[in-house]
């Protein structure tokens, strides 16, 4: 792949760490070297194949279906080939629908016509420690913090007791700016912001 490093620099392409950060419906190429392609029969008796390709981030599963596969076999595998497909997230992750295998050249024609949105990464959450031994008011007075600063942020709190630490992911989203309300408190205390 070092070979084409130049040439697959010219290319607007997403490599194999980029592809969790892709919007769901958005269109993108995949460029990299095919390590391997293991073929297998699906329950209804059609041909697919599981291609593991190689950039200069990492590896990635990619499924092609039969007219696909045939067109890859075709193709020379000592080079990068490129495959364009629409990313669709799942709950099992991403997953690629591929519509097109091309050599280089034909990607440079092809890139200029993708558009892949990314998604923004997930906003970091606040995690609380609050302990309720030295003041059991003190998650009256935190639930008005959170009332106050409503914001995009998830929070997690964590409740100290000398028994047990009780770790509450809450459905709750907070402004940053709950930080400074909540500074010199000593019954809360900031674990990662």
């Amino acid at each position: 792949m070092d070979n084409f490093r130049q040439e697959m620099s010219e290319l607007n392409y997403t490599l194999s760490s980029e592809l969790d950060n892709i919007k769901d419906g958005s269109q993108a190429i995949f460029i990299g070297k095919v390590e391997e392609v293991v073929t297998k029969m699906s329950k209804k008796g059609n041909q697919f194949g599981i291609v593991n390709l190689m950039d200069f981030h990492g590896n990635m599963e990619i499924m092609l279906f039969s007219d696909k596969l045939e067109k890859l076999e075709q193709m020379n595998q000592e080079e990068p080939i490129a495959f364009k497909g629409r990313i669709t997230i799942t709950d099992f992750g991403p997953r690629i629908n591929i519509s097109k295998i091309m050599t280089l050249q034909e990607a440079k024609r092809e890139t200029k016509k993708v558009k892949k949105e990314v998604q923004e990464a997930p906003p970091v959450p606040i995690n609380l420690s609050v302990r309720l031994d030295a003041n059991p008011n003190v998650l009256d007075m935190l639930y008005g913090l959170i009332n106050q600063n409503r914001g995009n942020r998830p929070l997690s709190i964590t409740i100290v007791s000398k028994l047990h630490n009780v770790v509450i992911d809450s459905a709750i989203h907070v402004d940053t700016k709950i930080l400074a309300a909540l500074e010199g408190n000593t019954d809360i205390n900031v674990l990662g912001a």
